[in-house]
């Protein structure tokens, strides 16, 4: 029962797009991606942790497409529609730098093993079916934040 409020809501993927504050406790992705662009050693909490990622620019163009063609009283999940492991994301960033970069494997902390969810794929079928295709796979989201690193 909405009593008479009317709402849209958007679940959003882990959001990549050159995040100025990003550090090791918000968007840690782009945290570890400059990380490795520096060279760094970065340290990676143990398990397969499947997530969909997505660019800003997409995401932006999706809460769009939605305000404008989606149906009011509705969850609408933002992504690609594909998951991946976020070491193979790591991995493609030292590739793509030739950083000399080490990922390590560490245990999660208590608190994390609590409250994350060890792996996430969401459903998108309801914004695909609005016409929306995000311009860029994880991987090219991906090389946009490294191009734009410093």
């Amino acid at each position: 029962e909405t009593h008479g409020k009317r709402y849209i809501i958007m679940r959003l993927p882990s959001v990549l797009g050159n995040d100025p504050k990003a550090g090791p406790r918000k968007n840690a992705v782009e945290y570890l991606l400059a990380q490795i662009k520096r060279g760094e050693d970065v340290n990676v909490y143990s398990g397969d942790c499947y997530r969909t990622y997505l660019h800003a620019d997409d995401v932006a163009r999706a809460m769009h497409t939605i305000m404008t063609k989606g149906e009011e009283n509705t969850v609408y999940n933002v992504g690609s529609g594909e998951s991946h492991r976020l070491y193979d994301i790591l991995q493609y960033a030292i590739g793509r730098t030739g950083s000399k970069s080490r990922i390590n494997l560490v245990a999660a902390p208590r608190f994390h093993q609590v409250v994350q969810v060890p792996d996430f794929h969401f459903d998108t079928t309801k914004l695909r079916g609005l016409g929306f295709v995000p311009d860029m796979d994880a991987y090219q989201a991906v090389e946009r934040v490294l191009a734009q690193l410093p």
